[in-house]
Parts: C-alpha cells; sequence; structure tokens
C-alpha cells in the first residue's frame, strides 16, 4: 500500500512543470514576507504610539536676575539696616550718676552635649571669619567715690568743724595741722575716715570733729553721690 505513495518506489521523475510551480512559490512568499518587512520601515507615520522613542522633559534654567532688580534688593537690605546701626551707635540722652555694681544673676547654662564644651562646640572651633571662639569672662566693676577738691567739698559744709584741743597737746605745746581723707556719704555724713598726716596727740580730737561734721549731699546730673576728699583740721593756741 505504501509502495505506490513514494517516488522512489514507484521509480518516477518529477516533471519539469512540477519543479516550476514550486519554484514560483517559494518565490511569492519571499516576496510577500520582504514587503511586509519593508513597508513598516518606509512608512513609520503608521507605526502606533506606544512603539515610537519616548519623549524626555528637560526642565529649562531660570531666567538671571536682571542687575537692575539686584540692585533693588540691596539697596532695601542697606535701608533695613542702617536705621538699626544708628540707634545702637547714638549717645545716651541721660549720663548715669553711678556704676551699678552688684554682680547679675547667673544666666541658664547650656547643657553638656559631650563635644568639649559646653556650648555645644568642639574645643579650638574655627569660625567662618578664620577665628577660634572667643571666651569672654566678666570681671566685676568696683565702684570707688567721685574724687571732690577740699575747697569744693568746703562750702557743702553745714557748720564749720570745731575740734576740742586735747589737755596733753596743750601741756606739750603742740600745734599743728591734721589731714584726713574722708569719705561722704550721699546723705552728707562721714563714712570712713583715714589720717594722712598731722600730730599723733592731735589725730584723734581731729577725727572726732570730723566725724560730728554734716555736709550737704554733693550732687552729680541732679542725683546725690559719694565723694572723696580731704578734709584738714587746724589746732592753733591761743596766747
Amino acid at each position: 500500500m505504501f509502495e505506490e505513495s513514494l517516488f522512489e518506489s514507484q521509480h518516477r521523475v518529477a516533471s519539469p512543470r512540477k519543479r516550476w510551480t514550486l519554484v514560483a512559490s517559494i518565490s511569492l512568499q519571499a516576496a510577500v514576507a520582504s514587503l511586509l518587512v519593508i513597508l513598516p520601515l518606509l512608512h513609520t507615520e503608521i507605526l502606533p504610539d506606544n512603539l515610537r522613542a519616548p519623549k524626555m522633559m528637560v526642565p529649562l534654567p531660570a531666567p538671571p536676575t536682571p542687575p537692575r532688580q539686584m540692585q533693588q534688593r540691596v539697596a532695601s537690605a542697606v535701608a533695613s539696616i542702617v536705621p538699626v546701626l544708628g540707634r545702637a551707635l547714638a549717645a545716651p540722652r541721660i549720663t548715669p550718676s553711678r556704676i551699678d555694681s552688684s554682680p547679675e544673676p547667673p544666666g541658664p547654662t547650656a547643657p553638656f552635649t559631650g563635644m568639649g564644651t559646653t556650648t555645644g562646640l568642639p574645643d579650638g572651633l574655627i569660625t567662618a571669619t578664620g577665628t577660634a571662639t572667643p571666651v569672654v569672662v566678666a570681671t566685676p566693676v568696683q565702684h570707688k567715690p567721685m574724687a571732690v577738691s577740699a575747697g569744693v567739698i568746703t562750702g557743702y559744709l553745714l557748720a564749720p568743724i570745731q575740734p576740742v584741743y586735747p589737755r596733753i597737746a596743750i601741756a606739750a605745746h603742740v600745734e599743728g595741722s591734721v589731714v584726713v581723707e574722708a569719705v561722704i556719704s550721699k546723705t552728707g555724713s562721714i563714712e570712713s575716715l583715714h589720717v594722712i598726716s598731722g600730730s599723733p596727740m592731735l589725730q584723734t580730737a581731729a577725727i572726732n570733729a570730723i566725724r560730728a561734721a554734716r555736709y550737704r549731699p554733693f550732687l552729680l546730673n541732679g542725683a546725690p553721690t559719694e565723694v572723696q576728699t580731704t578734709i584738714t583740721v587746724n589746732f592753733v593756741l591761743s596766747h
């Protein structure tokens, strides 16, 4: 049964007509396949959108700031700073009568951050100006009474100083002057005394007389203030 279906078994040779039909069929199929491949390449506009190359969105650079606008910004910044500097550098209208030497209460301290200092900055940190962080140590201001000459303070004396002549000095015929450095309080009373020169027999009498003296308060810019001056007490025997 299978012998008749085979060419070799039948000892038959293919005819030239069938050969040309086979070649024509293969050529036609190859031409159709070539057209299917070449046509899309020649007409790309008919391709679907999802097959085209994706478009990339590039942000446009920001336009540069015009020079005039930059000058206006600088001028407005300078105008806002000048009034602040003027107020900071203005001279005080009222001169203080005394300097407050009382210590200021301690302010809040920064917690220790473990970076080497309590400020949170490492030791020897260099700032943007190229210098290390300065350490400011506040020194208490020592208040001293205002120095006034003996001639000026004499005009503030309410009553003349009248010392009691010591008997021992009278018996020894001791005369002379005792110069005392004194501090007069705001109320006009004597706060402290210090003998500069004079006979030891006359010093006690001079100190007692000066302590009993009273002065008008010395005013500085309308406010009473302490003054430091020298007071001279003369001792002269009557002949």
